[in-house]
């Protein structure tokens, strides 16, 4: 009984870590994390550059934040 539980156990917990799908944000991008079931986006914490792991029902939007230049060469503020 007590094996069962803990194969189950181990089941549930390689389900759950697979169940996550992988994430990545470029070197020119941030991210803020919009979770469904948890107050909609999280402005608390932005992302930076790397590799992430988010739950299926998590959502990333990412912001290019390259500075933006006109065709003379200027920068442009926005």
């Amino acid at each position: 009984m007590i094996n069962l539980k803990f194969n189950l156990a181990i089941i549930f917990l390689f389900l759950l870590m697979t169940s996550c799908s992988k994430f990545e944000i470029a070197s020119n991008e941030r991210g803020v994390m919009f979770k469904r079931f948890d107050g909609g986006i999280d402005t608390s914490k932005v992302y930076l550059p790397g590799k992430y792991r988010l739950s299926n029902y998590d959502r990333m939007i990412v912001y290019n934040v390259d500075p933006q230049v006109d065709e003379n060469g200027q920068r442009v503020d926005s």
